[in-house]
């Protein structure tokens, strides 16, 4: 199973002249739209799971594809992981890959 969470800054968005509150209202949506379910969203934190698919990869990827186009992701973003428990034994998560760091080396960050 994978996850995906990510961590934005409140204070940063607002200061660039957006609307933070309303940005954490649509993110909600747009991960829902894409058939992921909520485990955590408060105050600029997102913890989003997939169903459970063969497709939870390619859906994460166009919804993170998305969002890194925004520059008020890039400037605010404080961790973006995705999480698996891929050959986890006790069922646990671990970090599959940063989000971050892929989308520098291949600079779109």
């Amino acid at each position: 199973m994978l996850k995906m969470e990510i961590e934005l800054d409140s204070k940063i968005i607002d200061k660039l002249g957006y609307n933070s509150e309303k940005l954490f209202e649509f993110l909600p949506t747009l991960f829902e739209k894409a058939g992921f379910i909520k485990e955590k969203a408060e105050n600029g934190y997102f913890l989003y799971r997939g169903p459970g698919l063969n497709t939870d990869l390619a859906y994460m990827g166009i919804v993170a594809n998305g969002l890194v186009e925004q520059d008020w992701v890039k400037m605010s973003c404080k961790k973006w992981f995705l999480l698996t428990d891929r050959g986890s034994k006790d069922g646990s998560f671990y970090i599959e890959g940063d989000w971050i760091e892929s989308y520098k080396k291949y600079g779109r960050w």
